[in-house]
Parts: structure tokens; sequence; C-alpha cells
């Protein structure tokens, strides 16, 4: 229950066979090839939060002059009289602290390769091993930012990554809890005031008080408009945000609700340059990424650092504290992803997901830890076990009964009309705009009204999100639903959203057509889109006045449209909230690329 007191002799065992496995070689069955084969492991990544991080790697940890998790060239800054270094970019005004003077340094200058970074670490790890006693061993560590060699080491070169390229960042950690930590801590004005500064000049410091209740209930509120499948919704934070407030939730408020919902709340500098980390945390979520939006995010997260100390620092020596090592990685963000993979792909919420699946199964609730062990032992001896014999688990049927499985990986499911139904006139003419513009032929009087559809209640997409209808979701009250009738769209090269009231087929040239009945919101607000960075879609809901017929095909994924009430006059306004991984809206991609 207690975290070990030695790290390295915690890891040692199961290091030691992966070492032994990697020499030796584990024979092992290939199917593909039928027979027995000596396979070598190769470890890749390393990952843990930043304060095992440091026991990891062997270096001084983000609280060290070079603290910088992926060992860039940046020396930090302490206060007079302090041991704790940031990492500042800018020299503070009247600054004269010793071993902390360095002019301001420009990130964007430093430009190494792996590999180099690689023999700068050996030439530095030979420097500090090399100490004749502990005063020089002191000096040393204090220059290099290295303690001691990494327990890695000990593994063979040729099955990992190299060092310290192996440790990479932790995406839900740094964008779930410390980033998310630092701005709520700003905002909020609980992060700690240097005796000689004041609470009073902090111009940022708008959550507190009767705003702060106000906006915890508008989060609060929002719940029932947040989709089933984007997991935890956030609750209000003014009653919970001491109470186990979850990862996830913060993801989601921080990076889903915050740019919206502090619109006209947040002065704008500090908006614009919240709004620009948005954007670069979105887009470092997604399982795909070309290289142009490699480029938009690394722009935005580069002007955010950037503005950042600007802003909120101001170079005055007793907010030093605001520069913390999370907003500094945001600067590595990008390159990292170019280096290693996209993030997502290595962050720990999928060992987290698992702890917790595995604590569902205990029942008996002394040696919690002790059993929880024993749980995994099983899990593993039962995946082996189904790997060598796969009749044991027979496949299930992903078509659930009902169900209409369509081309792409999309299935209409239950439920349906028992028989067909006519359509309102405003649909029967959506249904005749729809037939003009795809040139098919059906059976309709002139004005549509004599159609009758058989409706289908859910979409299942190809990403495994379940769309719901209007139909269905209307007969239950707003505080009983987990609104997911919203689409995203690509409809002609762009992106529109969208109620879907219904889905049915229509026979189109001897062909089942798959469609959806969708009431269009309007346009984004096109200067909030652009103050935002694009962050914030706020539409107008048209109701029936906007009523379209889309293929199925068209619609990309299921998200939030949340009460947008930022002003006063603004009514039946929606902004958008996509779940983070998914592949999120844009416009002009191509026009905001960053020169590298």
């Amino acid at each position: 229950p207690n975290k070990p007191k030695n790290l390295d002799s915690f890891l040692f065992p199961g290091l030691h066979h992966l070492a032994a496995l990697q020499k030796e070689g584990l024979r092992v069955w290939d199917a593909s090839k039928s027979k027995v084969v000596s396979d070598h492991p190769f470890l890749a990544y390393k990952l843990a939060d930043t304060p095992a991080m440091t026991q990891l790697t062997g270096r001084v940890g983000h609280h060290g002059a070079l603290g910088c998790r992926f060992y860039c060239l940046l020396k930090g800054r302490h206060k007079q009289g302090g041991s704790q270094y940031y990492p500042a970019c800018l020299k503070p005004l009247n600054y004269t602290v010793p071993n902390s003077c360095h002019p301001d340094v420009v990130l964007r200058d430093f430009k190494e390769t792996p590999d180099q970074v690689h023999e700068r670490y050996k030439q530095s790890l030979q420097f500090v091993t090399q100490s004749k006693n502990q005063a020089e061993y002191r000096r040393r560590h204090l220059t290099t930012g290295i303690c001691k060699p990494t327990i890695f080491s000990g593994l063979s070169p040729s099955h990992q990554l190299t060092i310290p390229g192996c440790f990479p960042t932790d995406l839900m950690h740094l964008a779930s809890l410390n980033l998310t930590d630092l701005l709520l801590g700003l905002w909020r004005g609980v992060i700690d005031c240097d005796p000689k500064d004041s609470r009073a000049t902090w111009d940022w410091m708008v959550l507190h008080g009767e705003t702060w209740t106000t906006h915890g209930a508008l989060v609060g509120a929002a719940m029932s408009y947040l989709p089933g499948s984007f997991d935890r919704p956030p609750r209000n934070l003014a009653d919970k945000i001491n109470s186990g407030y979850k990862a996830w939730e913060f993801l989601t408020y921080v990076f889903g609700y915050c740019p919206a919902m502090l619109y006209g709340i947040l002065p704008t500098k500090y908006w614009k340059n919240f709004c620009k980390l948005v954007l670069g945390v979105r887009l470092l979520h997604q399982h795909r990424l070309s290289c142009l939006e490699l480029g938009v995010a690394h722009k935005a997260l580069i002007e955010f650092c950037e503005e950042f100390e600007h802003i909120y620092y101001q170079r005055r020596p007793e907010r030093l504290h605001f520069c913390r090592q999370s907003v500094h990685q945001m600067r590595h963000a990008i390159p990292e992803s170019k280096k290693t993979g996209l993030l997502p792909l290595t962050t720990q919420w999928a060992m987290e997901h698992v702890i917790g699946d595995l604590g569902q199964e205990i029942k008996q609730p002394s040696n919690p830890f002790a059993n929880l062990s024993q749980r995994g032992l099983r899990r593993a001896r039962v995946n082996a076990l189904k790997a060598m014999m796969p009749d044991l688990e027979p496949e299930k049927s992903i078509y659930p009964r009902g169900s209409m499985p369509l081309d792409g990986g999309y299935v209409l499911l239950c439920a349906k009309d028992s028989a067909s139904r006519a359509v309102l006139p405003v649909e029967g003419k959506a249904i005749l705009d729809y037939l003009e513009e795809t040139g098919g032929q059906e059976g309709l009087d002139n004005n549509g009204e004599s159609q009758v559809v058989v409706r289908w209640a859910r979409l299942r997409l190809p990403n495994t999100q379940i769309a719901r209808s209007a139909w269905k979701e209307k007969l239950k009250p707003i505080s009983q639903v987990c609104m997911a009738r919203n689409v995203k769209m690509k409809l002609d090269a762009d992106w529109h959203f969208g109620e879907v009231q219904y889905y049915f087929c229509l026979h189109i040239d001897q062909k089942t057509v798959p469609l959806a009945m969708v009431s269009m919101y309007g346009p984004p607000d096109a200067d909030l889109l652009k103050l935002s960075s694009q962050t914030v879609w706020s539409c107008q809901y048209q109701g029936q006045s906007a009523m379209k017929v889309v293929h199925v095909n068209t619609i990309q994924s299921v998200v939030a449209m949340v009460p947008h009430q930022s002003r006063q006059e603004w009514t039946n306004r929606y902004f958008v909230v996509e779940k983070m991984g998914l592949e999120i809206a844009y416009k002009g991609m191509g026009e905001a690329m960053v020169d590298e």
C-alpha cells in the first residue's frame, strides 16, 4: 500500500528477467510461420508521473536547475534565498541572484537531435560519475542535472530506445492535472502569493465569490448535454472540486467547456492566450495528426508559452513560481510527438483503466493490494489461455438483435418503427431537396407530404460512438438524458453540426440508402471563432426551419452542444464540445502553417 522506499530495488527483479530474455531470447510459437521462433523483447518507453520520473531517470527532477523532463539546455532560475528552480526563459527585472542571472533564453534556437541529446547525456553522466568527493559530486550534479545512472542503462542498448529519449511525457498527468492545477490556481487566486506580491494586482483572478459559484452551477447544469460516450461528465466545481474531481472531468472542463464559458469573464488577453493552449492540447490528443496539424499545434503552443511569461510572470522575481515545468513541456510536445509518436498512444490512461477494472473485481475488504495483485495474475493467465486456445471464448456478434449493418462500419440500431409513418411537411421538403441534389428518383407527390418512412432511433458510428435521435430522447426530461443526438458532419469538405431527428432508409435507383433527418445548426460566430483560435464554435439552433437530409456516412462523431450564455442577448445559442481524442473541427488548416 505504501510507495517503495528504493524504486530501483523494486524494479530490479522484473528488469532482471527482461535483461535475460533480451540476451537469450524467449521461444514463442509464431502462428504465421507455423514454427517456434526466438523473440528478444524490445523496451520502448518508460512512463511515470513527474515525481516518480525523477527516480526512474536518475536526474534532479522538476525542481532542479536542469529540471526539464527531456533534458533540454534550459537552465532554471530561483528566488533569492530559495532552492527550487523555475524554467523561466525571461530574466527577471532588478534580479541579481547568483547562478540564475543568465540572459533571456529563446527556446526556438535550441535544435538538438535525439542522438545529440543522448551523446550530451552520456558525457554528463560520465562527468558526474568521475567525481572524487561529495563536494565535487554536488557541484557536478548541479551543473549537469544528473544524480546517478538510471537502472535502465543496465539493459541492452540494442533492445531499448536511447536514454533519455525513452522517457516520454505523460499527456494524462500533464494536460488533465498539472496544467489545469496551474491555470485554475491562477484564475481562482489560490496559488501561493509571494509576500512581495499582492493578489489585488492579479487582474486574471476572476473565479471567486459569486462568479465562481455561478460558474460552477453552469458546469454542473451542462451534464445533461454531454453524451455518455464522453465518459465522466464534469460536476459542479464550486461544490466538488475538492471531492475527488477526476482527471477526465478536469480535461473535459478545462479544454472543452472553459474556452466558451470563460468568454467575457476572463480578461481578453488571458482568454486569447488560454485558447491557444486549448487548440494545441486538443490536437495533441488526436490519434491521427497530419503534418499541417502538427505545425498548427506547435505554433499555438509556442505562442502560448511565450505569452504566458509576459502576461502572468511579467519578469517579476516574486512570480517566478508561476513558471512551471508543465508550461515548459508544451514547448516540447510536438517535437516529442515527431520523435516518439503521438502522445495519446503513450499515456497512462490505459494503465489507470486496468487498475480500476481489476479493482472492481475485488469483493473482500482485507488485503486489497494483495488481492489486486492476484486478480492481475489471474487475468494474465486467462488471457494467455485464450490466446493459445481461442475456442475457449467464442466470438460474439457485433450486431445486436434487430440492427441493420451498413457500409463503412455504420450500424442502425433499435428502436424502430413497427410500420411506415408519415413525415412532417418540412421533413418531406427536406427529402425532396435531397433527391433533387442527388438525382435520385422516388415516388413523392409535389409537396412531399405523402412521404412515409420507417424511423430508426440510433446509429453506431465507426468510432464506436452511438448517435441517438430527438425522436426518442425528447420523450424524457432533460435531467434524465445524456444527450447524444448532436453530431458533427463533413458536408462539401467543411464541418457542420446538427441535431438528428431520426434515421431512415429510402429506396433510390434500386438501392437502399441510409439517411438521417437533421436540424442544422447555423454557422459558428465568425468573430468569436477567429478570436478563440478556432476553439469556440458558437452556433445558433434553428429547429425546424433548417431541416436537411444527409447520408449517414457524412456523420463523423457525436458532439455535445452546450447552451452558450456568455451574453444576455444570446438566445438558442450553443457551443460545441468534442470528445478529447477524436478528430476536431478546424477551418483553414493549410493557412496556419508554421516555419520549422
